[in-house]
């Protein structure tokens, strides 16, 4: 069994058809940011190629390893595996804007503000779908 060839979400395609507008943004005369273009323009392109390589990589298997991978899909271990790992991954950002804010305070304000903003945010959601959750439970 191939891993990783996992038929792409419409998510995954809307995600990276949404970065290259944005890379287009960041690299006109007026707002000019390197980092930013490169990363919407890259990030977006290269997305795009990957996930078209991936699908042609899905559409290659045979029905029978199709079958296969949408049950590992939606196999309750490694649903449960993902989650966590979401979960894990969500509270890594959390803590990285925090720090970042920490950090930022000792030069700008405005990066500071944002960080806190994104990183309260982000709890606040966290706590509402954790909330929504039990209740659905």
């Amino acid at each position: 069994m191939k891993k990783g060839c996992r038929k792409p979400t419409a998510a995954e395609w809307i995600f990276c058809l949404l970065l290259i507008p944005v890379g287009v943004f960041f690299s006109d005369g007026a707002h000019y940011v390197g980092t930013y273009s490169c990363i919407g323009l890259g990030g977006g392109i290269g997305g795009l190629i990957g996930l078209s390589w991936r699908l042609h990589s899905y559409n290659k298997l045979s029905p029978q390893q199709k079958r296969e991978v949408e049950l590992e899909e939606r196999d309750e271990r490694n649903v449960v595996i993902r989650e966590k790992a979401g979960n894990l991954s969500w509270k890594v950002l959390i803590v990285g804007l925090f720090g970042a804010a920490i950090i930022a305070s000792r030069f700008d304000f405005t990066i500071t503000l944002v960080c806190y903003g994104l990183a309260l945010a982000g709890l606040m959601v966290n706590i509402a779908a954790e909330m929504w959750l039990r209740k659905k439970m």
